[in-house]
């Protein structure tokens, strides 16, 4: 009997223009739940290990292909180049998440990328069922370039220009909420985002961390620092124009100007 075989469109968040060299690593596998449209895949610790130790067992790189068109009978059969890969990658364990790193593209992969015909990553993945539905991921057969991802909420691996502040924003967003971990009481509220810094709102105070953005994602800055709002006048009021004698001259020059 064949494996139980899913495949499953994942993230990640980068941006490549004409003149950028492309990724050379991208996540997998979130750890714990990972939502799709075809149901829930879970990455906990016994998972990651058994995907690692298949993986070191099996002693070669990864395929990217097209469409997972390497592991279609009616795909290989029709054409000569369904086996042939875009890409080639390695696996690695990074705070829970698999990522695939040392990723190196073919001719025709970067083509593919550069031209945004194809914009996600999709895994082809043996799995275990569990008990409550949900499934649980056994090791990794291969990543395929696609153009409609099953991930709910799924990023680009090349984003258009016009995507790119949205990419960031978002990644510094699931990166907060990842070392916040809010709750149904506790929430997070990005405010800001800068080149090296963003504002976010955090029980009920205002504050500010550094990060830097890369290939791998959003690396925040150990350290919040607290902001405080300061309110300074433009131009001090002179008392004469905070009561009643002010708004007699206001009335006065609005009906002149009313006659005007």
């Amino acid at each position: 009997m064949l494996p139980n075989v899913a495949r499953l469109a994942r993230l990640t968040g980068l941006d490549v223009e004409a003149d950028q060299p492309l990724p050379t690593e991208f996540r997998i596998f979130a750890a714990g739940a990972n939502e799709s449209t075809k149901g829930t895949a879970v990455l906990d610790t016994a998972a990651l290990a058994a995907v690692l130790a298949e993986y070191e067992r099996g002693g070669v790189d990864l395929i990217v292909d097209l469409a997972h068109d390497s592991l279609s009978d009616e795909a290989r059969a029709a054409r000569n180049d369904a086996d042939d890969a875009r890409g080639w990658f390695k696996l690695e364990a990074r705070n829970g998440e698999l990522w695939a790193v040392d990723v190196t593209w073919t001719p025709d992969g970067e083509e593919r990328l550069r031209s945004r015909r194809q914009r996600y990553i999709s895994p082809a993945f043996t799995y275990d069922d569990l008990p409550n539905g949900t499934i649980r991921v056994a090791s990794i057969d291969s990543c395929a370039l696609c153009s409609k991802p099953a991930t709910l909420g799924a990023l680009p691996l090349v984003a258009t220009r016009e995507a790119s502040f949205d990419v960031r924003r978002e990644a510094v967003r699931e990166a907060l909420v990842q070392r916040l971990q809010p709750g149904p009481d506790r929430w997070v509220d990005l405010l800001e985002v800068f080149a090296d810094r963003a504002v976010y709102e955090w029980d009920g105070l205002m504050w500010q961390i550094g990060y830097t953005f890369s290939d791998a994602g959003v690396t925040l800055d150990a350290t919040p620092v607290l902001v405080v709002r300061e309110y300074v006048p433009v131009q001090s009021i002179p008392a004469f124009r905070k009561g009643a004698a002010f708004r007699a001259q206001l009335e006065k020059e609005i009906a002149q100007w009313i006659r005007s």
